[in-house]
């Protein structure tokens, strides 16, 4: 399998440095199942490129969608999110290091998701009531993970222990 080369907007704005950073997003879960803590140097590599990416085109997403891994579904979500809370996070003028930390947030929200039974994440239907338990219980499964990463930072924990709770109190974890 692989990335297929494209022309066009993904060579404009670092095809190269693209297709890398998204192996080494691959390399940085792949070491969460082994040391459950995370690579945050890399990640934050990678969380600059992707600042750099939206800041000089407003096609940020198209490039990426090559990027798509043997059908990881939360692949690709991860960075779709980590893109749109950072160009929301640089049209509302905040400072380039908080722009920063937005974007390592979403690129770790569901970091979680990396403890869930891979049976349970990609199955077709429904999940049944143990299956759903299991799935729901990835936020706080996140935040623990990042607590115990050195260097995690503070925002990151939060996005990722609250990034199913609704405005109103509901979803999941239970507040």
């Amino acid at each position: 399998e692989g990335v297929q080369r494209e022309e066009g907007p993904v060579e404009e704005v670092g095809g190269d440095e693209l297709r890398q950073s998204a192996g080494g997003l691959s390399e940085v879960w792949d070491g969460l199942e082994e040391r459950l803590t995370l690579d945050l140097d890399t990640l934050g590599g990678i969380a600059v490129l992707l600042s750099s990416l939206v800041s000089r085109t407003s096609d940020a997403m198209l490039p990426l969608a090559p990027l798509k891994r043997h059908d990881e579904y939360s692949f690709i979500h991860t960075i779709n999110v980590a893109i749109l809370s950072t160009a929301l996070a640089e049209s509302l003028g905040l400072n380039p290091q908080v722009v920063h930390e937005i974007n390592v947030a979403a690129l770790l929200h569901d970091v979680g998701k990396q403890l869930v039974p891979s049976e349970v994440l990609n199955k077709n239907g429904r999940l049944d009531d143990e299956e759903r338990k299991i799935l729901e219980e990835h936020p706080a499964d996140g935040a623990r993970i990042l607590l115990n990463t050195p260097r995690a930072p503070d925002l990151s924990v939060v996005v990722a222990f609250e990034h199913h709770i609704r405005a109103n109190g509901g979803g999941y974890p239970p507040v």
